[in-house]
């Protein structure tokens, strides 16, 4: 597994022994030791070192403007600026990246550990011996003794209602999360969890970019930025492409870059999962060699959970065809890392709601209402007048929070009960001005929080989101919701961005593939194994799952309609997790 790190606060004298007992075993070395601060990480993570014993910054660190330098060391005056600061706030300020810092107070007595924004280096934390431990992997505390043990059976069915909204409890007893953005003070044994990034900082309306041209040019030269940056770190990358934008841009992003590159595509049987067409286009234009992958349900295990490793179930089980085929690729031609276009449509602010509308209104741009309720309309397939009429009743009747709905379908009735109490999210608290469409937007973010942890192939092989980049989302959030959808097109800033570094037939393109077939051929080959996971599993033991509903929806042969067919697949996978955990953990 690639980059691992402990970060042990405390004395823990028996702990620190059998540590240095099987440091070789667990190939991991000694970074920095003090009385109560000892922290280890493998030889595969760049380490940033700070003088005189003030702490580490462990994972990739960039500078914070283009061409974003990799930071290998710090000058003395960033350095006194970030452990002088308050609680880190200077790291977060003048750097990103994929990070954890652990920064000791000028006395000694006081430690904080900081977590990067949108950070792809995990952080989960237990309490160790008189001390706190903290690691991305959760096999290494259980080697080591510190995992209580058990299912939290509260934090899985929160995450059956709401799986997109992850927390800092996770679904382990004893097991939590340090989310990215967020750190920990610790003195004494005992910490105290703080908010160091919150995303509403960036949809302040007199910061927001107020001219097209501008935000274009400062768009292109961010991501381009970003993405170089990620792909320096690098030797031979290989990229999913669907010939859609987001993958898109990453790509003329990688091959201007320089950046070894390798790209493929994954196809099925049905014509609305088969992308190759527009992929073929985008490898030519870019002249980048494009692998072409059959989605196969032979391939695919639905007893089996890629996130058996993570105290969460959130692998998706049709994934592990597009994993094989992943690795696949990468033995071929030598790679070393994953490039993936996802959470374009979360950052690029995709929406198809009338919420620029109401935004338009919520701060007096009345002659952008009627272009915006024209653009909106396009977007959404629906008249002018709904979509104005739809922004003037947000406006003025409307939440300025985005209100998440739960995920009730198949459920017992006292777990739908439950379900308004789960949909909690990060940065809930939402300013008194906030705008619907900046909410929506914020929302979007804290949706794909779930998708940037390694599980499946990303054990093997790391993969990048570069979309993703803390600089990206800040400048997305500044700019206004109506703007991405200039023209009618969704995401509209983007492709005038790339305009001329990519064929018009992706630029222009409004359709999307959807793995919604795949993902029926494998609900039918494996009705009667579903059906005995889920019936006879571990969610309806505990009372969440309703069996009888599950099992009357399984016994029906005809054509699946709707959409039940995607939420049984999910709580299968939530099931196969529970049973791989369970078999080495007690969980009743």
């Amino acid at each position: 597994m690639p980059g691992r790190y402990l970060i042990l606060s405390g004395r823990c004298r028996d702990l620190r022994a059998r540590l240095m007992h099987g440091l070789p075993r667990h190939d991991l070395g000694i970074v920095l030791e003090l009385d109560d601060l000892l922290i280890l990480s493998s030889p595969d993570l760049p380490i940033v070192m700070l003088d005189g014993g003030r702490g580490v910054i462990i994972g990739e660190l960039f500078s914070r403007e283009p061409p974003f330098e990799t930071a290998h060391t710090l000058p003395r005056a960033a350095q006194r600026a970030i452990v002088d600061g308050v609680r880190g706030d200077a790291l977060i300020r003048d750097f990103w990246g994929h990070y954890v810092a652990a920064l000791v107070e000028s006395d000694g007595r006081n430690l904080t550990i900081l977590r990067a924004p949108f950070g792809s280096l995990g952080a989960y934390h237990v309490s160790a011996e008189d001390g706190i431990a903290i690691t991305p992997d959760v096999g290494l505390l259980g080697d080591l003794g510190l995992m209580p043990g058990g299912v939290d059976w509260d934090s899985v069915a929160r995450h059956v209602i709401a799986p997109n909204l992850r927390m800092h409890r996770t679904c382990l007893l004893g097991v939590a999360e340090l989310m990215g953005g967020y750190g920990l003070s610790i003195t004494s044994g005992k910490f105290t969890l703080f908010e160091a990034w919150n995303p509403w900082r960036f949809t302040d309306r007199r910061d927001n970019l107020t001219d097209d041209v501008e935000a274009v040019e400062l768009l292109r030269r961010c991501v381009d930025g970003c993405v170089g940056a990620l792909a320096r770190t690098t030797n031979h990358a290989v990229l999913g492409v669907s010939g859609g934008l987001d993958s898109s841009i990453v790509a003329a992003a990688l091959a201007q870059s320089g950046a070894k590159l390798s790209c493929l595509t994954l196809f099925t049987r049905d014509a609305a999962g088969d992308e190759r067409r527009f992929a073929r286009i985008l490898a030519g234009h870019l002249g980048v060699q494009l692998f072409e992958m059959f989605e196969d349900v032979a391939h695919v295990d639905v007893t089996r959970s890629d996130a058996a490793h993570l105290p969460r179930p959130i692998a998706r089980g049709f994934a592990q065809s597009g994993d094989r085929s992943n690795l696949a690729v990468a033995r071929n031609v030598g790679a070393d890392t994953f490039f993936s276009g996802g959470g374009g449509d979360n950052v690029f602010c995709y929406l198809q709601s009338a919420a620029p509308v109401a935004d338009c209104l919520m701060t007096g741009r009345l002659r952008q209402l009627w272009p915006t309720a024209r653009d909106i309309s396009q977007i959404a397939d629906c008249s002018i007048w709904t979509a104005l009429r739809s922004g003037v009743r947000r406006a003025c009747f409307g939440s300025r929070t985005y209100r998440w709905r739960p995920e009730l379908a198949f459920l017992t009735a006292q777990m739908a009960a439950e379900g308004p109490s789960a949909c909690i999210s990060l940065w809930a608290d939402a300013p008194q001005d906030a705008l619907p469409g900046k909410a929506t937007h914020v929302a979007w973010l804290i949706g794909i929080l779930n998708h940037l942890e390694g599980y499946g192939r990303e054990r093997s092989h790391r993969t990048v989101w570069p979309l993703m980049a803390l600089p990206i989302i800040e400048l997305c959030l500044r700019i206004p919701s109506w703007m991405w959808s200039r023209g009618g097109q969704n995401r509209a800033l983007a492709r005038r961005a790339y305009a001329n570094a990519l064929p018009s037939d992706i630029l222009e393109r409004r359709s999307k593939g959807t793995p919604d077939s795949f993902v029926v051929e494998l609900f039918e080959a494996n009705r009667e194994r579903i059906r005995q996971l889920l019936c006879d599993g571990l969610l309806a033991a505990n009372g969440i799952v309703n069996r009888d509903e599950i099992a009357s929806f399984l016994v029906d042969k005809g054509p699946v309609r709707g959409l039940g067919y995607w939420r049984i697949m999910a709580l299968t996978d939530v099931e196969a997790w529970l049973q791989t955990v369970g078999s080495n953990r007690n969980t009743a």
